[in-house]
């Protein structure tokens, strides 16, 4: 079976459930293909997107949860690829104990474009959103995702071959209203940009290596020869959290440190 998976990830948990995915694909003798959906946009690459996903025999989509609902840029990306004809399709997300209807919103967005989602998964990962942990010495998702977590994930993508073969109809999920559902909705891109305030770089800290224009899903940072940003800008934190210099800063911090550094790779090893 013939695989690509796409993610978008903004400090790195949901590449690494990504990752996990496609190996656990390989270790069943399968073919996959892991694309990050930042790289396709920024190169214009949608074109070679598709034809991936005309030749694969299950398509992949990995997002993070973002205001309790999959990220605007999964999302636009979804919709951008041409339509389906039943093509099998799975979803995953990863979240810090608040997925809210993130699975069920995926699954809508693909059916929309005919493919056929035949099983989805959440995973509890690291809280990386900075006013948190701003405020937080310690996230309460710190020890995430535990070994029966990551188990579960491997078992999901061993399950994934057997559902395409058998021709599982669309995942099923229950409409579960709840305020944080109800707050995702309500609560667009434009709301998500106000919140992370007006961004800086410091020039005595900055050495314009450009890695926060190349990971903005929303193409909103410029290199001019310091980064400039647009309105845009989807409020993700991608650019704050991954700045390797702390040169990217914001006023609602109220000077505190909120960075997430990134999630320890040995601890998604069983």
């Amino acid at each position: 079976m013939k695989t690509v998976v796409f993610c978008h990830s903004t400090t790195g948990n949901t590449r690494l459930a990504a990752e996990r995915i496609t190996r656990g694909l390989e270790a069943g003798g399968g073919q996959a293909h892991l694309l990050d959906v930042v790289d396709v946009l920024r190169d214009h690459q949608l074109s070679e997107a598709a034809a991936c996903v005309a030749a694969c025999d299950l398509v992949g989509f990995g997002s993070p949860v973002q205001a309790w609902k999959p990220t605007a840029t999964i999302v636009d990306f979804a919709r951008a690829l041409p339509l389906q004809e039943g093509k099998p399709a799975k979803h995953n997300t990863t979240h810090p104990r608040q997925p809210a209807n993130s699975l069920l919103l995926l699954s809508r967005t693909l059916q929309e474009r005919c493919f056929r989602p035949v099983a989805g998964h959440a995973l509890i990962a690291e809280d990386n959103w900075p006013i948190l942990r701003a405020v937080s010495s310690r996230p309460p998702t710190a020890r995430h995702p535990s070994r029966a977590e990551l188990a579960r994930l491997d078992a999901f993508a061993r399950a994934l071959p057997g559902l395409v073969e058998a021709g599982a109809p669309p995942a099923d999920y229950p409409f579960i209203q709840s305020w944080m559902h109800v707050l995702g909705q309500v609560i667009t891109s434009a709301y998500l940009r106000r919140g992370t305030g007006r961004k800086k770089a410091d020039p005595a800290r900055c050495t314009r290596c450009g890695l926060c224009a190349r990971g903005c899903p929303a193409q909103a940072i410029r290199m001019a020869p310091y980064p400039e940003f647009s309105g845009s800008c989807v409020g993700c934190w991608a650019c704050y959290n991954n700045c390797p210099e702390k040169a990217i800063d914001s006023f609602v911090l109220f000077g505190r440190d909120g960075r997430y550094r990134g999630p320890r790779r040995a601890a998604w090893v069983l």
